[in-house]
């Protein structure tokens, strides 16, 4: 029996292409464009939804409550869980430890797809733990009070955005609270959706509290410090690399490749040799025996870098409409290839070149601050969404889309990611 899904996204876009591919897999994908549509689809067909693939950001119910009340609707049924709010590494592994599958915008449909076969493979869903709901209202940015029912008595966790700040359970408080409730493996709670008004004691993010929780404090130093250490390796590496190539060595490798196999010319020196004249051999058979020498086949004009990349970039262009710019540049920021709008068109190569050495300057600071460096940068401006991707240390892809177009801006997202690649492999 096919794989049922039920997609909700309130962005359309990526909803229609994620039940797009679910649907080219031989899977059956319903779409729900908010969590009430969700719920109703969820009513009439419970028992036939395998798995739920949800944005955790809602317009109207809250990512959190649709979970729990489709676990209500349907026990068994398995969840996907998609955020457009990236996390560091550590963040990203402690997150990903659970019942509930976690997925950042933007992602590889494969990796989508991939996901799902592997649940519905489950024949039951394993129970959502009090981490795991902590985990959701974190990412969510949410505020609210979770009141813990263990064998050993009540407690209560208190968030404000997103962020853990009191506990209280028995005569503790803080942090102590707070792991000794986390520490029960079967847990009852509920949750009041309001601002807390406690005082802080707990400073520490989550994904920290629960690496405590699983390795203990000093392990939890000692891993912190291994990938503290890892960072500045693989920075230290990243550096010395940009130091023995500068970008006219790069870009002038990747021209030298599209003449590989271009024959070289006679030097001047050797045209300039005088040679005998050679007498002209006489023909022993008549003229019309004499086959007709071969004409010599010209081997076909080699495109040009920018030719290939305009093509790829002119596929993007038809399947995003609403992109107003498209650009790759280089690492000094010279447009190498590009297609734009007519209102972008003539303010282009300025627009990208600004773009570029902010982007540098951000990336400088940020070392300083000791952040990690990120792949992707999306800037949203009063006018327009600015998104550039870093092509692997050999140059810049930067899109542009209208502040107008916001509901296309995951598709833009998406459709920009499977560009990269592409574009990764001609530039290599």
């Amino acid at each position: 029996m096919a794989i049922t899904a039920l997609v909700v996204d309130d962005e359309e876009d990526i909803l229609y292409a994620i039940a797009d591919a679910l649907e080219k897999e031989g899977m059956v994908a319903h779409k729900a464009l908010n969590g009430r549509q969700a719920l109703e689809i969820l009513k009439m067909r419970a028992k036939n939804i395998d798995v739920l693939i949800t944005d955790i950001r809602m317009p109207d119910i809250n990512g959190v409550e649709l979970l729990l009340m489709a676990k209500d609707i349907n026990p068994d049924i398995k969840v996907i869980v998609i955020t457009a709010y990236g996390s560091e590494d550590l963040k990203r592994e402690v997150f990903s430890k659970g019942a509930i599958a976690y997925l950042e915008k933007p992602f590889d449909i494969s990796d989508l797809i991939k996901k799902v076969e592997e649940l519905s493979q489950q024949k039951k869903a394993p129970e959502w733990t009090l981490t795991e709901l902590l985990q959701l209202i974190t990412i969510e940015g949410k505020s609210a009070i979770v009141e813990v029912n263990t064998p050993d008595g009540k407690g209560r966790i208190f968030i404000v955005n997103g962020e853990i700040h009191n506990a209280e359970f028995g005569g503790l408080k803080g942090k102590q609270a707070f792991m000794k409730l986390i520490s029960y493996d079967k847990s009852k709670f509920n949750i009041l959706w309001q601002t807390p008004r406690v005082e802080r004691m707990i400073y520490k993010p989550l994904y920290l509290l629960l690496l405590e929780a699983i390795v203990g404090s000093d392990k939890e130093a000692e891993i912190l410090k291994k990938k503290e250490q890892e960072e500045k390796v693989v920075e230290q590496e990243k550096k010395e690399e940009e130091e023995e190539k500068s970008p006219l060595d790069l870009a002038l490798e990747q021209v030298s490749r599209l003449f590989q196999d271009v024959e070289p010319e006679e030097e001047f020196a050797e045209e300039a040799i005088e040679k005998e004249p050679v007498a002209e051999e006489e023909h022993i058979f008549p003229e019309e025996l004499i086959a007709p020498e071969a004409p010599v086949e010209q081997p076909a004009p080699q495109k040009s870098l920018q030719q290939v990349l305009e093509a790829i970039l002119d596929e993007f262009v038809k399947a995003v409409k609403d992109a107003d710019l498209v650009a790759v540049v280089d690492n000094t920021g010279e447009i190498i290839s590009f297609i734009a709008s007519d209102e972008y068109r003539s303010m282009a190569t300025l627009t990208v070149h600004q773009l570029i050495t902010g982007y540098k300057l951000l990336l400088e600071q940020l070392a300083k601050a000791n952040v990690s460096t990120p792949y992707e940068l999306l800037i949203s401006t009063t006018e327009s969404y600015i998104l550039l991707r870093d092509l692997k240390g050999r140059g810049y892809l930067v899109g542009v889309l209208s502040e107008g177009r916001a509901s296309s801006l995951g598709f833009f997202k998406l459709k920009m990611q499977e560009l990269s690649p592409r574009v990764e492999e001609v530039m290599a």
